[in-house]
């Protein structure tokens, strides 16, 4: 009872202007390409495998716009996902890192709902919840990656299970085989398994804020049960590019 009181209590303080220290409003950026850097120095290569030519390198730090996000190698664990930066020029995901010094871009005006609601912004990799047009809380997420995206479209929570175990074995169209058990504050939004949750086992090799999951919006845990407590069953859920 004290930690559900405390939990109503964080969303109370949130919702008046409070800073918290996770997701909490921010200068939004501008409608484009995802930004970020290099975590380490990194080639440049003429298309999404290890066996292309290098077109260029880039240095440790250095800055990347990602102008969309395609299916490739699999060059560490189980991330395919490269980020396109030009013509002809790919980088691999794992070695990239987003900004996440300022908050999301404004949702495009179709996607504005009249109570509160959940914004999904696929390109910029974030997730925010709105009273009507009001920020009141954003993270940096993880989506599908290419070969599984998540689903564009206004959606809305179907169905909530604070843990359970994730497989995929009902889902004839994933062909990568997992079963992951205590996955925390999931969240459906559809019936095809596409979900909200926690992703704990997240590595430096799958980075936040790159599209690797296999459909999901994943997140943090302390975002994911933010969004548990404040969301509910018929919350709507808005995916955009």
């Amino acid at each position: 009872m004290a930690r559900k009181i405390l939990r109503l209590l964080a969303i109370v303080l949130l919702m008046a202007g409070a800073s918290l220290a996770l997701g909490r409003p921010a200068p939004v950026l501008a409608d484009g390409p995802w930004l970020g850097y290099t975590s380490s120095s990194l080639n440049v290569r003429a298309a999404p495998t290890t066996a292309s030519a290098v077109v260029r390198m880039l240095d440790e730090g250095e800055s990347v716009a990602v102008s969309e996000w395609v299916d490739g190698d699999v060059v560490l664990e189980d991330n395919g996902t490269w980020g396109m930066i030009g013509p002809g020029q790919y980088v691999y995901s794992a070695m990239l890192r987003k900004n996440t010094d300022v908050g999301p871009p404004p949702p495009p005006a179709w996607a504005h709902q009249g109570r509160d609601w959940i914004d999904v912004n696929v390109t910029q990799q974030t997730i925010a919840a709105y009273a009507g047009d009001q920020l009141l809380f954003w993270a940096v997420v993880s989506t599908g990656r290419p070969r599984y995206p998540s689903p564009i479209g206004t959606f809305q929570i179907l169905r909530r299970v604070e843990n359970e175990t994730m497989t995929n074995a009902n889902l004839s169209f994933i062909t990568d085989n997992y079963v992951v058990p205590n996955v925390r504050f999931t969240q459906y939004f559809n019936t095809f398994g596409a979900a909200l949750h926690a992703n704990y086992w997240k590595t430096e090799n799958s980075p936040w804020g790159v599209p690797t999951s296999h459909g999901c919006v994943g997140m943090k845990d302390a975002d994911a049960e933010w969004f548990w407590v404040w969301a509910k069953v018929g919350t709507p859920v808005v995916l955009h590019y």
